[in-house]
């Protein structure tokens, strides 16, 4: 896998500052075994987030009842066809990306993208270049 680019949009909604990302990942896959044949198969593609601070990077994470959780988004790439195949995945979605809400700054992330093939091989692990966002709208 290798780091294509990245787009996104900022808009607000009921006070709190939302980021439409686009991320361009491209693959290559020479069994053609990427993607899930059925649709309510597990998800298979994984984008962990990571808030880069100064002196370090680390996971943004979510606190939800007395858990702290890794930001993680999961995603289901669909059945890409037999043979080799290779191409450009273009992940959408949308975050409020809470630490940067709470710091109520722009900030930085990093994100680590992979995927699993139906054989449960997994890809190498794409780290992105530092992407700046622009929470003050």
């Amino acid at each position: 896998m290798e780091f294509q680019g990245v787009q996104f949009s900022a808009f607000v909604e009921s006070n709190i500052p939302f980021i439409e990302m686009l991320v361009n990942v491209g693959f290559q896959d020479g069994d053609g075994n990427l993607g899930n044949i059925r649709p309510d198969t597990a998800h298979n593609l994984f984008m962990h987030v990571f808030d880069v601070l100064p002196d370090t990077v680390v996971y943004m994470q979510t606190i939800i009842g007395a858990d702290t959780l890794d930001w993680i988004r999961s995603f289901n790439v669909p059945d890409l066809g037999p043979g080799p195949v290779s191409g450009t995945l273009n992940i959408r979605f949308l975050s409020d990306f809470p630490l940067l809400q709470e710091r109520s700054q722009d900030g930085i992330v990093q994100f680590k993208v992979y995927i699993y093939d139906r054989a449960q091989v997994r890809s190498n692990e794409l780290i992105t270049p530092n992407i700046n966002i622009n929470v003050s709208l």
